[in-house]
C-alpha cells in the first residue's frame, strides 16, 4: 500500500499509525493477520508562509489575467527534494488531463500562458521585484 504524509509529519509516525490500525483489525478479528513494513519514503513539502515566491508567482500571473490559488497536493513531486535543499518551489503549469496515462495531454494555449508567466517571473524574481 502507499500512505503519502504532509509536511511535518514524519514517514515513521505515518508506520506507527499503519501498525495501530493493524493491531486494532487483529483484536477485532482474531483470523486477521497482516504486518507492515517501511519500503521507502519521500518528504512531503510544504512552501513557507512567509516565502514571497507565492505571491510573485500570482501577481505575474495576474498580470496576465491568469487567476492562480494556492492549493495543497497529494501528489509528490521534485518540489520536496528542492525543499529539503532549501530551494523553496511552486507548482504551476497548464491545465490538461490524463496525467501519466495512456491519453495525456495539455492544452497548448495554456502552455504557452506558462512560458509567458514564467518568464515573467523569472525576470521579477531576478530583478529583485518581489
Amino acid at each position: 500500500m502507499e500512505r503519502r504524509t504532509i509536511a511535518g509529519e514524519s514517514p515513521e509516525g505515518a508506520s506507527a499509525e499503519i501498525d495501530a490500525i493493524l493491531a486494532e483489525l487483529s483484536e477485532e478479528d482474531p483470523e486477521f493477520v497482516a504486518t507492515s513494513r517501511l519500503v521507502f519514503s519521500r518528504p512531503a513539502y510544504e512552501t513557507p508562509a512567509a516565502h514571497p515566491l507565492p505571491g510573485l508567482l500570482e501577481r505575474c500571473a495576474a498580470a496576465r489575467a491568469i487567476e492562480v490559488k494556492p492549493v495543497g497536493m497529494s501528489f509528490w513531486t521534485d518540489a520536496a527534494v528542492l525543499g529539503e535543499s532549501g530551494t523553496p518551489s511552486v507548482l504551476f503549469g497548464p491545465g490538461g488531463a490524463g496525467l501519466h496515462s495512456v491519453e495525456e495531454y495539455v492544452h497548448v494555449d495554456q502552455v504557452l500562458a506558462c512560458r509567458d508567466v514564467l518568464a515573467d517571473l523569472a525576470e521579477a524574481w531576478l530583478t529583485g521585484r518581489t
